[in-house]
């Protein structure tokens, strides 16, 4: 699975969301992020990989990875902790909590500018689904199971097992 925003028109941005195994796509609008309650802005999507991040919070003294530095700390009503990479100068995992809903991101794998291109032109082919017409195509199986599993529901999860629990923890 993968996610993208595209800010083309920053006023109006577009978030979508891939199934790889099922060649699928849920394309978000923003008359969607609204009435899920989601206020970004191009700015806090790039932020979590910003080098300007560990600037503002916290360098622990030791860190669990030896090629990584650990931080922590608030920033604009927003609790961070980043193990970042400093050979690669990315966050290998962040962990954000908002009001108590608790959000993480690790790094599965580090990718090449030409794969990624080839990811997204491979991704624009698969069929897409605007998210307001999901809960209206109840026959289509692969919908069928995201409503099923509450993917019709604002979750910071991304990924759901078979019994509808969100999947994905923090490992290092």
């Amino acid at each position: 699975m993968a996610e993208w925003w595209n800010f083309d028109n920053p006023q109006h941005p577009q978030f979508s969301r891939v199934f790889g195994e099922a060649k699928r796509r849920i394309d978000y609008y923003m008359g969607d992020l609204r009435t899920l309650g989601v206020q970004v802005s191009q700015t806090e999507i790039e932020s979590f990989a910003a080098a300007h991040l560990r600037q503002v919070l916290t360098k622990e003294p030791q860190s669990a990875c030896a090629e990584a530095e650990a931080y922590e700390g608030d920033y604009h009503q927003v609790h961070y902790r980043m193990l970042w990479s400093t050979a690669l100068q990315l966050p290998l995992s962040l962990e954000t909590t908002v009001q108590g809903k608790v959000s993480r991101w690790q790094a599965q794998q580090f990718v090449a500018t030409d794969d990624v291109t080839q990811h997204f032109q491979q991704w624009q082919t698969y069929k897409s689904t605007d998210f307001a017409d999901v809960g209206d195509n109840e026959q289509d199986p692969f919908l069928a199971k995201m409503i099923n599993q509450g993917f019709v529901e604002h979750s910071e999860h991304a990924a759901y097992d078979s019994h509808g629990n969100p999947l994905g923890s923090h490992h290092h």
